[in-house]
């Protein structure tokens, strides 16, 4: 399994987090590449979702969302692949580390052979997409979005 960091270095990719200082938070980069996917062009059928885990909650809503079985450290994105198999993708600001239950959890996908990416830029989320196997075109529409159109 080829990690997005090893495949940006493969491609000669500029530095992490090179497109990202026009984002304020993680929340923006995150909306914005769901816009961005939703506006590709799928090779091949995958489905990409949020596990709502994050935000700050009142602890009554932390305690309900856990007893339904929300987990510390779950990657801000999962896809659904072909032939049973599922990814993870992690997406942080250029200066951003993943916490200890996100490294928990990376972890585990690992164990259980489960691809996990971190990404940084859009060119970090383009090539862990591309390490789950996911191929897609790009369109005019999608590429707006990825530029801040």
């Amino acid at each position: 399994m080829t990690s997005a960091a090893d495949y940006r270095k493969s491609l000669g990719l500029s530095p992490p987090g090179s497109d990202l200082v026009r984002f304020r938070s993680e929340t923006e980069f995150q909306t914005t590449v769901v816009r961005w996917w939703d506006a590709l062009e799928l090779v091949e059928e995958a489905f990409m979702f949020h596990p709502a885990n994050g935000g700050k909650r009142d602890l009554v809503t932390a305690a309900i969302l856990q007893a339904m079985g929300v987990r510390p450290g779950v990657a801000d994105l999962g896809f659904l692949l072909p032939r049973g198999r599922m990814a993870w993708l992690e997406l942080k600001q250029p200066a951003g580390k993943a916490s200890e239950a996100q490294k928990r959890f990376a972890a585990l996908c690992r164990r259980l052979d489960h691809p996990h990416a971190i990404a940084k830029s859009f060119e970090e989320v383009a090539a862990a997409l591309a390490s789950f196997g996911i191929c897609f075109r790009e369109p005019w529409a999608a590429r707006k979005v990825r530029e801040g159109g």
